[in-house]
This record gives C-alpha cells, sequence and structure tokens, in this order.
C-alpha cells in the first residue's frame, strides 16, 4: 500500500496538481510561480519574491482574466498598483493587505470615474464621481455612498449642494 501511495504521489505531483515554480527563483529573486490547485488555481505570479512569497514589484495574471501590476508584500497587494478588470475598468492606486485603500482612480467600464479616497476597498473620505454623461459629485463619500457635505452638478450645469445620506439629498444648502 505504502509503494501504492507513493507511485500516485509522484503520477500527481508530475501531472500539474501541484503550485510550482515554472522560471528564475520565486524563493528570494526574481520568478514565475504557476498556481494549479486552491482558490488560485489557473493564476500565474511574475515577479520579486522573498521567502517564497511575491514580495516586490509584480504582476498577478488571474484565471478570470483580471491582472494586477504593482507592489506586494507577503503575498498580498500592497503599495500602489494598477488592477485591470477583465470587463474593461481600471483601478489605479494605494493598496493595502490586497484592498484598495488610500488614494486611487477607478475608472469603470461603462465611463463612470471615481478619483478619491479609499478605505478597505470602499469610496470613503473625499473624492470625486464622474458619471458618463457628464453628471458629476464632488464631497464626501462613505460605504460607496454620497455621504456627508457634497456638491452635485448636472450635465446642464445646475447644481445641488448640501449635505447627502446615501446618495440622496437630505439639507440642500
Amino acid at each position: 500500500m505504502k509503494y501504492f501511495l507513493t507511485l500516485l504521489f509522484l503520477f500527481l505531483s508530475n501531472t500539474g496538481y501541484t503550485n510550482q515554480c515554472i522560471v528564475g527563483d520565486c524563493e528570494n529573486g526574481y520568478g514565475t510561480y504557476e498556481f494549479s490547485k486552491g482558490d488560485a488555481k489557473g493564476d500565474k505570479y511574475t515577479g520579486e519574491n522573498k521567502n517564497n512569497e511575491s514580495h516586490g514589484l509584480g504582476t498577478y495574471y488571474f484565471a478570470d482574466e483580471d491582472k494586477y501590476v504593482g507592489e506586494f508584500k507577503n503575498n498580498l497587494r500592497n503599495g500602489l498598483g494598477t488592477y485591470y478588470f477583465n470587463d474593461g475598468s481600471v483601478y489605479k492606486g494605494e493598496y493595502r493587505n490586497n484592498k484598495k485603500h488610500g488614494i486611487g482612480n477607478w475608472k469603470f467600464s461603462n465611463g463612470n470615474t471615481y478619483v478619491g479616497d479609499f478605505v478597505n476597498g470602499s469610496f470613503e473620505g473625499y473624492g470625486i464621481y464622474i458619471f458618463n454623461n457628464g453628471s458629476r459629485y464632488l464631497g464626501e463619500f462613505k460605504d460607496n455612498q454620497f455621504n456627508g457635505e457634497g456638491i452635485f452638478i448636472r450635465s446642464d450645469n445646475s447644481v445641488l449642494r448640501g449635505l447627502w445620506k446615501d446618495d440622496k439629498l437630505i439639507e440642500e444648502k
């Protein structure tokens, strides 16, 4: 039985069922790592590595055709980077622990754009949201919505100014 299990292990490890370094130094250098199991199955990372983790500058290719180019620390997106979504959307900005965090610019595939503060992946703080029809909101955000002081300028240049809550003007000024 032990002989059979050893043969089975050797067979599986040589048929793409393991994650592996395919080029370079994936432990402490520059290399390409291919993922063939787990949540990352089909993904690929090319870049700098430290202690067998993506660490430094690199490119991560997702199986769903998303792509991230930027800084990594301990296998997580940390620092500046650009994320290309398979629907055509692009985020350029800061990351912390794999989440958009800091200042960023997100251009959506529908033509809308958000430029401003992100906290743990959400629009949070001050920003500008520009709609594809030319309307725009400048002000405070919380949980991806207009929340706080802000100005909404319609595409016809009429203006709504005041206090916003959950994308609705609750007190005009």
